[in-house]
């Protein structure tokens, strides 16, 4: 193919004159300044050996609803045959919507057989469990999606961990938000235990303390220049305290009263009577032993030298 060169613009206008060799002043080919032209310098027009764009049968809606099905804007453009900027120009408002599901898939809550509901939403549980995963590298994360015939949207998860990429997929659909996971590893991966779940959800809503404020300097020289003082309360009790007459109590003699003195009777000791074995006493009459009665004197019972019942001699 002959490379040719711009020389100039034509006298009306219209064309653009090329020449062979760069640097003449004259050209020897022109091409006109026309939309096709100008669809060729967007880079809109088909490279050589492809289709025309008249000839593909492609219209915006299938092209969106590709790109739903989760292709992306070079795969479409390379299968149709048609430029990147073409299928670009009706992609904004799909992936607006592939954002919205995605962010609904990850504010839904999973629900495990046997254990009930995550304590977290689904992007919040995941996050948690790539941030321990070894070897995980944040930058490698990326979220898509793409809708099923049945209308539901199937969410995809790619990420690097241990020097290799993984990847994990759930169903969602967005008027029940209901969301399931596709395997076993996304189930774990999406799911935390209630328990840690509310204990995390606890520890965000504490509220911050607040710092404490210095006092303000006027209130400061009050509370100085009022120390020590008694408040108008305390004043106006102690004046009314010091104006009131204080009354005297009448003094009362009291007589000394003499207690009467009572004689105790004299007690008369009993006199004890008779000779023998037997004396008439207030004791008891022992033989050979003393005989004492209270408040009387000792009296000693000697033995008679007459056996009892004769009579002494003439």
């Amino acid at each position: 193919m002959r490379e040719l060169h711009v020389v100039a613009m034509s006298e009306d206008g219209r064309h653009v004159v090329l020449g062979t060799r760069k640097g003449v002043s004259r050209g020897e080919f022109k091409v006109a300044l026309d939309d096709r032209l100008a669809a060729a310098m967007r880079g809109e027009l088909p490279r050589p050996g492809e289709r025309s764009v008249r000839d593909i049968v492609l219209s915006p809606k299938e092209i969106q609803a590709r790109l739903r099905a989760g292709e992306s804007t070079e795969q479409i453009a390379a299968s149709a045959g048609v430029p990147v900027a073409r299928v670009e120009r009706y992609a904004g408002p799909v992936l607006s919507e592939r954002e919205k599901v995605i962010n609904g898939a990850r504010a839904a809550v999973l629900a495990r057989s046997r254990r009930g509901l995550s304590g977290l939403p689904m992007g919040e549980a995941v996050a948690q469990h790539l941030s321990q995963a070894a070897g995980y590298k944040p930058e490698s994360t990326r979220w898509s999606a793409r809708r099923e015939l049945s209308g539901r949207w199937v969410i995809e998860l790619s990420y690097v961990a241990r020097a290799a990429t993984r990847t994990a997929a759930w169903r969602f659909n967005p008027g029940t938000r209901e969301i399931t996971a596709l395997d076993a590893a996304s189930t774990a991966l999406a799911h935390v235990d209630p328990t840690l779940g509310q204990r995390a959800a606890a520890t965000e809503r504490l509220p911050a303390p607040k710092p404490l404020r210095a006092p303000r300097q006027a209130t400061a020289r009050a509370a100085a220049a009022t120390a020590g003082k008694p408040s108008s309360r305390q004043a106006a009790v102690a004046a009314a305290a010091a104006k009131a007459p204080v009354a005297k109590a009448p003094a009362t003699r009291v007589s000394a009263a003499k207690a009467p003195v009572a004689k105790a009777p004299a007690a008369k000791a009993p006199v004890a009577t008779g000779t023998g074995k037997r004396a008439v006493a207030s004791g008891r009459f022992l033989p050979g032993r003393t005989i004492a009665a209270p408040g009387a004197a000792q009296v000693s019972a000697a033995p008679s030298p007459h056996p009892a019942g004769a009579a002494p001699a003439g």
